[in-house]
């Protein structure tokens, strides 16, 4: 995984977020919605832990995922509430589909539906780039 791979993929997310107001903010939000399911859910190009499924770095993968997929949506300009929401509704999809499990209930009780160690994963990712946005290095 390139060093700067968080970067290259907010810049693509507000690429397409930018490229998609035309369609109106409710067409836009649809918009980044199709790319952002697209591109994290399992086997998408920003799945890092399929990519590494098998190996001694799969650990070290999911993290990484969970970190961008965090920084990623605070740079949308999105909240921890709906960014960690979001996490969790797919957890249940993939949980629903065999896969593992999380916890909570989206929109009702943390982690939402997501595993508790990929929520803290998620917040830090989320918490680096509001950081970043803010202005510290």
């Amino acid at each position: 995984i390139s060093a700067n791979q968080i970067q290259q993929n907010i810049k693509t997310a507000g690429t397409v977020t930018t490229a998609a107001m035309v369609a109106g903010p409710a067409g836009a939000l649809a918009i980044d919605a199709v790319f952002l399911t697209a591109m994290f859910m399992p086997g998408g190009s920003w799945d890092y832990k399929s990519q590494y499924k098998g190996t001694s770095d799969y650990a070290a993968a999911q993290n990484f995922g969970n970190f961008d997929f965090g920084a990623v949506m605070a740079s949308l300009g999105l909240n921890y509430y709906f960014t960690q929401n979001a996490a969790g509704v797919a957890q249940v999809g993939i949980c629903l589909a065999g896969g593992s499990c999380g916890t909570g209930t989206p929109a009702i009780t943390f982690p939402y539906g997501d595993q508790v160690s990929d929520a803290a994963v998620i917040k830090q990712g989320f918490d680096y780039e509001k950081a970043k946005l803010a202005g510290c290095i």
